[in-house]
């Protein structure tokens, strides 16, 4: 019996999606409610959006629009259909404290060329950012209806990550961090400790690596937060949060990972799965290797994405859908599922 052989833990069959944590009770939701899980018990309490007191901002918002997403006592988003003719928006609501962040990250990332983003409607200093909605399908949704959308525009996502990269920051955002491989094992030991155990063995073998640099950087760069560009026309990039400085390596491999990981969701041949990260890992060193752009480095790339697949590893063990592919997850970060290719990838 294997690391990855245990049974499921009997509350994921009601919980698909679950945000944990290490040491707070983990966030999970069923599609109709949310809720505060203790995992080692299962036993859950429903959270009332409408009377979160530590965002005083939320049910005032839910009176005008539908709950999206929700983490309780710390953020949520609402969107706010328009009327026929009119764009949706969103309001993303945050602590009172966090709100100044917020906005001006989203501002920085507005006034920044080469790529689409939420553009700051209204704001309160209640935590209440009124957020312009982002025309277009997520790259996510296109890589559902055909896979290959991603290896077939990489230059596109390279020049996109590159106009992120460039997006100007003054002295506003902090430092970009790397995640800490022990707190996901603290996360895995609250649930399946044989699990936490194969993870210790792997984090013991990741590269030590630098997310130091000057760049911009997303902070959470991946399908679910870009908007693939009409034909000719710019990218978008959404939930822009976690603004900040650092190597601008960082994106690519978050990026490349999660195609990685889309791919082995869908059950895709792994070779699909790799060809591409490639693509795009090698879209975005060719691009940084013309006048006027800064270098991309590939090994900083391929450390940066074993720490990146060792972190969703550990999150999709926690996940009902995706626990069946945390062992090929293990085996990219530990260095043995996929090397990065030293040389160009023929487009397909």
């Amino acid at each position: 019996m294997t690391a990855f052989d245990e049974a499921a833990p009997a509350w994921m069959r009601r919980w698909h999606h679950v945000v944990p944590h290490p040491e707070r009770p983990w966030v999970v939701s069923d599609g109709r409610c949310w809720a505060l899980l203790d995992p080692a018990t299962g036993n859950a309490e429903i959270a009332d959006p409408h009377h979160d007191r530590a965002l005083p901002a939320l049910a005032p918002a839910l009176a005008r629009g539908a709950l999206v997403a929700y983490r309780p006592g710390r953020r949520a988003v609402v969107r706010i259909d328009a009327a026929p003719g009119r764009h949706a928006r969103f309001v993303k609501i945050v602590r009172a404290g966090a709100a100044p962040e917020v906005r001006e990250r989203h501002r920085l990332a507005a006034a920044a060329p080469g790529y689409r983003s939420p553009t700051v409607l209204d704001a309160d200093d209640v935590g209440r950012i009124e957020l312009s909605s982002v025309d277009g399908v997520r790259l996510h949704d296109a890589l559902r209806l055909r896979f290959d959308v991603a290896t077939r525009r990489a230059a596109e996502l390279a020049t996109l990550l590159a106009a992120v990269r460039d997006t100007p920051l003054g002295a506003a955002p902090a430092d970009a961090v790397l995640d800490d491989p022990a707190r996901w094992i603290r996360v895995l030991e609250r649930v399946e400790p044989a699990a936490a155990d194969h993870a210790s063995r792997v984090a013991r073998t990741l590269p030590e690596v630098s997310v130091a640099g000057t760049a911009a950087v997303h902070g959470d760069l991946h399908d679910k937060n870009l908007v693939v560009g009409a034909t000719g026309e710019p990218w978008g990039v959404i939930d822009l949060d976690g603004l900040a400085r650092g190597a601008a390596e960082l994106d690519v491999a978050n990026l490349a990972v999660h195609l990685v990981l889309r791919a082995l969701l869908a059950g895709r041949p792994a070779s699909d799965a790799m060809h591409a990260g490639d693509r795009l890992v090698h879209a975005c060193v060719e691009h940084g290797l013309q006048p006027g752009h800064d270098p991309v480095d590939p090994e900083r790339v391929r450390d940066l994405a074993r720490h990146t697949a060792f972190r969703l590893a550990c999150l999709y063990r926690c996940r009902p859908a995706g626990r069946r592919v945390t062992a090929s997850m293990f085996r990219l970060a530990s260095g043995t599922g996929w090397h990065l290719a030293t040389t160009p990838c023929a487009t397909t």
